[in-house]
């Protein structure tokens, strides 16, 4: 077909299909690819599956039939075209995942048109949130990508299991560590684990420990320390942050004791990390919203829920309280406090019960590393404004919600987030409940040079999971005092290259 199909071929991965609307294959298609109403959609293909977006592609095709549309579908990543190649790129939009887009958006098109379109009676804009709205708008006031799909993110468990051994759900991350204690008693494994995704529970309980404002902050390069001093675009906030510090204190209680993980977990990837999840060999997992729908092929006999972050025990020591104090305050917060512990949040400080409420309804979200990118270059770039500001109607949504089960990007016209939860399964439900809290919202955004100049995604260098994860007797764990001094010395030797790097020097 064009480029980016001859790269996939390369990589064997056959993705091009045929279905009815779709052009397939550089000989066979009898489209102009430069024809400005022939439009080349390439989608990352991870996670909700390609059903859905085939779907929507449909549905568009029907009330544009003159529209001509390439799909390509694919569990690759994809996006550089855009940016190594932009006088030859071909493809027209991408659902893709480019973390590095901010620095490329001289070759991308603004995509704050679409954000005006109307469909249903309403903006697409309406259908955000002003929070998403600014995390999307970049420094020079234009949108390169819209979120094409969401993900929150928790601990999956096996409810079958919970429920036969009367495990109960932790309210703060020291009863965390306790029940993995009990559940290793009880002759089964805590923990498997795609590594990669114990970053979702790790900016959690740094969001739980500085609170929201300030771990939003972190994204746009601002260090807050534990005296209200901020610095901008300073060390502090890689090597010095007390967040981060207790955040991955957490770890070593989950990971390091023998018999708390899989054997052999960290070589695992997330599909075979969840196919063994899903037969029954651990416990629980971090994981997302999109496991159900990846893994829909799996005959599992057991039942599956997400639960929220527990909260970081830490923040209690922040508070002046203590474990059992804050745990009270949580099951006050979850509505299933008992007498004293519901007497007890009903004494204490205001202010103290109000920051454990937001750190238990704390949600982190992947929304805004789903990209939709346009080339300046596209050749059909009204079509895919068209199809883009489609892809926000009720129709869209409503196809994404019951074809897969997404926790969708964005609202329906009348600002509803699903209209069929009936048909929702118990662990997409489990998902939902977790998105309808009257919380907030945390989520990475790279839109300062800092982050999308120097490739940092993250704000510790060494990989905390595979240090303190127990291997065997003959590979002991690193310890946190020496992990924390490896990260000490790493910021401090190369903060000057990524200063240059991020050209703040």
């Amino acid at each position: 077909m064009k480029k980016i199909l001859r790269k996939l071929l390369a990589l064997s991965f056959s993705a091009m299909i045929a279905v009815g609307f779709v052009g397939c294959g550089s000989h066979e298609t009898k489209y102009d690819p430069k024809d400005p109403q022939t439009l080349d959609v390439y989608y990352w293909s991870s996670g909700y599956g390609r059903e859905y977006m085939e779907n929507i592609l449909k549905a568009f095709k029907e009330k544009n039939p003159e529209i001509n549309i390439n799909f390509t579908p694919s569990g690759s990543v994809e996006g550089k075209d855009i940016y190594q190649d932009p006088d030859n790129v071909t493809t027209d939009i991408y659902f893709t995942t480019m973390s590095s887009y901010i620095a490329h958006r001289e070759y991308l098109e603004p995509l704050n048109s679409v954000l005006d379109m109307e469909y249903d009676g309403v903006k697409v804009s309406s259908r955000f949130a002003s929070e998403t709205i600014r995390n999307m708008t970049t420094s020079d006031g234009n949108i390169y990508s819209i979120p094409w799909s969401n993900s929150v993110t928790g601990f999956v468990y096996n409810a079958s299991i919970f429920e036969e051994k009367g495990f109960k759900i932790p309210k703060t991350t020291n009863e965390l560590a306790a029940l993995c204690a009990r559940i290793v008693s009880a002759e089964l494994t805590p923990f498997i684990q795609y590594a990669d995704y114990w970053n979702y529970p790790i900016f959690v309980w740094m969001a739980q420990y500085a609170g929201v404002e300030n771990f939003n902050k972190y994204w746009n390069g601002t260090y807050t320390d534990e005296n209200g001093t901020e610095r901008t675009d300073d060390i502090s906030l890689f090597r010095d942050n007390a967040a981060k510090k207790e955040a991955l204190k957490v770890l070593p209680d989950l990971l390091s004791p023998k018999g708390y993980t899989v054997t052999g977990t960290n070589n695992l990837s997330h599909t075979v990390a969840q196919t063994k999840f899903l037969a029954g060999q651990a416990v629980m997992m971090p994981n997302g919203s999109w496991m159900e729908n990846e893994m829909k092929n799996s005959n599992s006999s057991y039942t599956f829920r997400i639960m929220k972050y527990p909260v970081i025990s830490a923040l209690g020591t922040k508070l002046g309280i203590d474990e059992d104090q804050l745990r009270a305050l949580v099951a006050f917060v979850d509505g299933d406090a008992d007498a004293d512990e519901t007497a007890y949040a009903e004494s204490v400080d205001a202010a103290i019960l109000e920051r454990v409420r937001e750190a238990r309804n704390i949600v982190y979200s992947e929304r805004m590393q789903y990209h939709t990118l346009i080339p300046k270059n596209s050749s059909a770039k009204d079509a895919a404004k068209k199809l883009l500001a489609f892809y926000y109607s009720d129709e869209a949504l409503e196809i994404a919600e019951k074809t897969c089960g997404m926790i969708l990007p964005a609202t329906y016209s009348d600002g509803s987030t699903r209209k069929y939860p009936d048909k929702d399964t118990k662990f997409v439900k489990s998902c939902s409940d977790i998105v309808k809290l009257n919380g907030k919202i945390v989520e990475r955004t790279y839109n300062v040079p800092l982050f999308y100049n120097t490739g940092i995604e993250r704000f510790w260098h060494f990989d905390a999971v595979r240090k303190f994860t127990y291997i065997s007797k003959d590979s002991p764990v690193t310890s946190y005092q020496k992990f924390m001094e490896d990260e000490y010395r790493y910021w401090t030797d190369n903060w000057n290259d990524i200063l240059t790097d991020a050209g703040l020097m």
